[in-house]
């Protein structure tokens, strides 16, 4: 009885332990994923900023485009 009682007391220590280390790696996968997020979402805003930067830049290039076309008309 007292060593079916010691394996027992064994196999729940072990098992806590398991669990613990389990719980502990479970914390840092979520501060992980809450890392990633806020790493995704700060790259998404640097995206907007450069594709707003590229949209102003292509009208500015149309614009000149346009500037220059007209000025070629008025040449010919």
């Amino acid at each position: 009885m007292r060593h079916s009682h010691g394996k027992l007391k064994k196999v729940l220590q072990d098992k806590s332990t398991e669990l613990a280390h389990a719980v502990r790696r479970a914390e840092q996968y979520e501060a992980e994923v809450k890392r990633l997020r806020g790493r995704v979402e700060e790259l998404k805003r640097e995206l907007s900023v450069a594709e707003d930067e590229v949209d102003s830049a292509s009208n500015n290039i149309r614009f000149s485009f346009a500037l220059v076309k007209q000025d070629c008309r008025s040449l010919v």
